[in-house]
């Protein structure tokens, strides 16, 4: 089985040393878990609504 990390460089605020955006697993298939954190920008702000925070 392998783990391939996929962190968001752009848009989204970076990924701390023990966090990534989302983690796909490979093997006999192919598995992706994504994070379910809230959308935050680079700076780590909020979208003004609702709808931007849930891309």
């Amino acid at each position: 089985m392998e783990l391939v990390s996929h962190n968001l460089t752009e848009g989204v605020y970076t990924a701390t040393d023990d966090y990534v955006h989302a983690i796909e697993v490979r093997g006999a298939g192919r598995l992706l878990f994504v994070a379910g954190t809230m959308g935050l920008d680079p700076a780590r702000k909020p979208g003004p609504a609702w709808k931007s925070n849930s891309i």
